[in-house]
């Protein structure tokens, strides 16, 4: 019979080695690599540099099947009251009247109508000198701007949400500039700070704050002296009054009040030159029906679309298009309406 091992003695299994535990440790407590798409994680095997057309087009069918399974978890969610919000809008505007991709007669873009899209700096800025800064000297010059963001980007960080494409029109040219979360190229913090360039947009403030979150994430600044915003208003274009009556009101439209209505007044104070089309918060639909008898086209599918893809379907370049270029004629038949009551 043999005889109980003594604990003290030689014989008694040892534990695992301390170097063993180490290596155990770091091989459970490793992270998973991920790639960061629009400020939430997307899993990937191995971050690797794309290099071939084949491979990014596999990873954007791979990030868009993820943005559509995150954009149904996120719109069933009951806090998800931003993603909820819009889509009820956007259905909304479709049911209107004169409204909606299903009919023959809404706003289009002219045939030849002349669109780039970029995301280097290099080209941004030869797009803004060509079709802006060349021609900011002509009285008649307007620009239309808009943005689209990502509603899943949106939901995950809402304080920290940067604009993921940004419409900049003419009467003859639109430039959809990608941001891809990088710096902003300086040609366009350039434009944004030239003051004496209007810019139209339809209830820009939502738009706006992005930009600012974009900014700031830079240490861009952008806020100009109070003297010089009140310098900037003797030179602002008016605009027509709409009266209330003649339009539906929004379903998600509600009076600013308190912490709102401060921070709109920052945003008017950091872009003076911006001009607000929708003063009564009706809509780009509305305005478009007033205005141009005119359908817009605001399906869900596409705005609720993931505008950070690197090549966008030509569904959302023609949206994206459509809204930026709506701000320009809307300008200046406003412009026209007002000189005809005086």
């Amino acid at each position: 019979m043999n005889s109980p091992k003594s604990i003290s003695g030689g014989n008694f299994p040892s534990g695992p080695s301390r170097s063993h535990v180490r290596r155990n440790r770091r091989h459970h407590g490793r992270r998973k690599k991920t790639l960061r798409v629009d400020d939430v994680d997307f899993p990937v095997q191995k971050a690797t540099r794309v290099s071939s057309p084949r491979d990014i087009a596999q990873q954007e069918e791979a990030k868009d099947l993820w943005f559509e399974q995150k954009r149904a978890l996120f719109h069933k969610s009951s806090s998800s009251t931003k993603l909820s919000t819009a889509a009820s809008a956007s259905i909304f505007a479709s049911n209107q009247p004169n409204c909606g991709p299903h009919l023959e007669e809404h706003f289009t873009i002219p045939h030849k109508y002349n669109i780039v899209i970029a995301f280097k700096e290099k080209a941004v800025a030869k797009w803004i000198q060509t079709h802006i800064t060349d021609h900011a000297a002509k009285q008649q010059l307007r620009v239309g701007m808009d943005f689209e963001w990502d509603c899943v980007s949106l939901h995950s960080s809402r304080h920290n949400a940067f604009p993921d494409l940004i419409q900049i029109a003419t009467e003859s040219s639109c430039l959809l500039y990608q941001v891809r979360r990088n710096r902003p190229a300086e040609a366009f913090v350039e434009f944004m700070r030239n003051h004496s360039i209007i810019k139209y947009m339809v209830d820009p403030s939502g738009d706006l704050r992005k930009l600012s979150n974009w900014f700031r994430s830079f240490n861009i600044s952008i806020c100009l002296p109070l003297q010089s915003k009140e310098a900037m208003e003797e030179k602002m274009d008016p605009v027509v009054a709409l009266p209330h009556e003649t339009f539906t009101p929004r379903p998600h439209s509600t009076p600013l009040t308190g912490d709102s209505l401060k921070d709109v007044k920052q945003l008017k104070l950091c872009f003076p030159s911006i001009v607000n089309l929708d003063t009564h918060q009706v809509g780009a639909s509305s305005l478009c029906r007033k205005f141009l008898n005119l359908g817009l086209n605001k399906s869900p599918k596409i705005v609720l679309s993931r505008w950070s893809r690197f090549t966008l379907h030509k569904d959302q370049v023609e949206y994206a298009v459509c809204d930026a270029f709506l701000n320009v004629k809307l300008a200046s038949l406003m412009k026209e309406q007002l000189e005809a009551a005086e």
